[in-house]
């Protein structure tokens, strides 16, 4: 008679494993639980920066989630984690978008998109859209006679299985420098597109960035930066600052970076000081977070109570 409660077999060798959430905030490799068999993971990329002097805001990185996403136990997957668009303190035609992050081998890769860049003011770039990306850059302002219009968003789903994706357009520049309220001049440019939500317009006010997306229902609530990410930068203008998205994204006027490991865009800078105005926020690095989930193995016999216990608790395994 085995000593495991009058059941004959052999005794029971009880694993538990309890839930985990792992962010990764640089490039290398993650490597999974004993027990685990697949995960739930979120992707996020690097942010767009803004740009120089009356510049849009940068575009939030794109986010991708993935819900049970195979691997083995202890198995490795490797991981990059995209940097943000670098701040603007020159005169190029835009800012600089930001870098995708990924996770796992090809071809079952999930790839994020990096963030659009934001456009420049059409007195000094001839590049005045916003850059399309995960979520797409704000347009530069003075974007004479029509308004340039925000980057698009060019976040995919993952062709591997079922996904979640979240991008957004940056917003349109002002159409003229004296379209703002009062006949006063404009000169505002469009905030960054964001993870939650689009960028706002440039007219008659600056745009601020997009709303960020809370990842808080996907993994709870110990997850960092309050679980909020890819929040869109503002867009700069002529006289002070637009408000960056929650999320950890850039403030418009001194052109503020980005958060690191939030995803999110860098702010536009502002005209002044004239002529080369403010410089650009650059745009927060990336992350990848990934959960496992509770579970418990044995290796010989349950007792009916023990087997119900686990059932019920939603860790048992086979």
């Amino acid at each position: 008679m085995a000593g495991n409660g009058g059941i004959i077999g052999p005794t029971q060798t009880v694993s538990i494993q309890a839930e985990k959430v792992t962010a990764v905030t640089a490039t290398g490799c993650f490597t999974a639980q004993p027990l685990t068999t697949s995960i739930d993971v979120a992707v996020i990329a690097g942010g767009g920066g803004g740009r120089r002097d009356q510049g849009g805001g940068g575009g939030a990185g794109g986010i991708i989630y993935v819900p049970g996403y195979p691997i083995s136990g202890g198995g490795t997957a490797p991981v990059v984690v995209g940097g943000g668009g670098a701040r603007v303190t020159s005169t190029p035609n835009c800012g600089n978008s930001g870098n995708n992050s990924t996770f796992g081998p090809s071809p079952a890769v999930i790839t994020a998109n990096g963030g659009g860049a934001g456009g420049g003011n059409s007195g000094i770039s001839p590049n005045k859209a916003g850059v399309p990306g995960g979520s797409g850059g704000g347009a530069g302002a003075n974007s004479v006679p029509a308004g340039a219009t925000g980057g698009t968003s060019t976040q995919s789903p993952w062709p591997g299985g079922t996904s979640t994706i979240f991008g957004n357009a940056g917003g349109n520049g002002a159409p003229s420098p004296s379209d703002g309220p009062g006949g006063a001049p404009g000169e505002f440019s469009g905030g960054g597109g964001g993870a939650g939500g689009a960028g706002d317009s440039g007219f008659p006010i600056p745009g601020d960035g997009g709303a960020g997306q809370s990842l808080t229902p996907f993994f709870g609530s110990g997850i960092p930066n309050c679980g909020s990410y890819g929040g869109g930068g503002a867009g700069g203008r002529g006289q002070g600052p637009a408000n960056g998205a929650p999320g950890g994204s850039g403030a418009g006027g001194a052109g503020a970076n980005a958060s690191a490991n939030t995803g999110s865009g860098g702010g536009g800078g502002d005209g002044f000081p004239s002529p080369v105005g403010n410089a650009g926020g650059g745009g927060g690095s990336g992350i990848v977070l990934v959960k496992e989930a509770a579970t418990a193995s044995a290796s010989g016999v349950w007792s009916m109570n023990e087997v119900y216990d686990n059932v019920k608790a939603g860790t048992w395994t086979n």
